[in-house]
């Protein structure tokens, strides 16, 4: 496990902490944060568990996790940053990003979301507008976004059925098919058959992503 923290922050400066499992990779980044006049690197870490403790010690304007990292993935260190509301903006590095993926990184408190192909210098690009409080996407992932977010653009036709609202609450508050079923005395191949009906109607794949279109959709309270 490697972290590595810098010395004290200088407050004219962006702060950036960079949380990336790939040796190479991370040199890189961490090379072109410090050759950009606005950026000032907090820190560093190869693992999960070791970055979001320095976040939570160091509070960097910006933090840039790629994913996957070790021991905590990327996506539990985004949610957990969120939850306890740590003054950090996320962003999110992905092998590949889909429009299910960006969507749900920024469901979960991300403020960018771009692929680990892109280089350094657009990387710096996106913390900067993080930092300014703008979301930022490379523009082959603003496509996908854009045609993720169409297709979960709300519907008058949508309807949802008493049962398959009950499921939707209960996905989003974190349960499984199994529990789901013992809740509501189904059988887990009835609860499977009303999530697909639930996931044809919200044109979603996975309960992420169902959950984050029936919040869109004013269907969670």
């Amino acid at each position: 496990m490697l972290i590595k923290v810098s010395d004290g922050p200088d407050l004219d400066l962006i702060s950036v902490f960079v949380g990336d499992a790939q040796p190479l990779f991370r040199d890189g980044l961490v090379r072109a944060i410090r050759q950009r006049a606005a950026l000032q690197l907090a820190g560093e870490a190869d693992d999960g568990a070791a970055a979001l403790a320095a976040i939570r010690r160091l509070r960097p304007d910006v933090t840039v996790l790629s994913a996957p990292l070790p021991t905590v993935d990327a996506d539990a260190v985004l949610r957990t940053l969120t939850r306890e509301g740590l003054a950090t903006r996320v962003v999110v590095l992905l092998p590949a990003v889909t429009p299910d993926e960006a969507l749900d990184a920024v469901s979960h408190g991300a403020i960018a979301c771009l692929s680990r192909t892109v280089c350094g210098e657009h990387v710096c690009h996106a913390i900067e507008a993080a930092a300014r409080g703008e979301a930022y996407f490379a523009p082959e992932v603003q496509t996908q976004l854009a045609a993720g977010v169409r297709r979960r653009l709300p519907s008058d036709s949508l309807t949802l059925t008493r049962r398959e609202h009950e499921i939707l609450r209960r996905i989003a508050a974190g349960g499984n098919r199994a529990a789901i079923a013992a809740e509501l005395h189904l059988a887990e191949a009835t609860v499977k058959t009303h999530l697909s009906h639930l996931y044809e109607k919200l044109g979603v794949t996975d309960r992420g992503a169902a959950v984050y279109a029936g919040m869109r959709r004013g269907l969670l309270d």
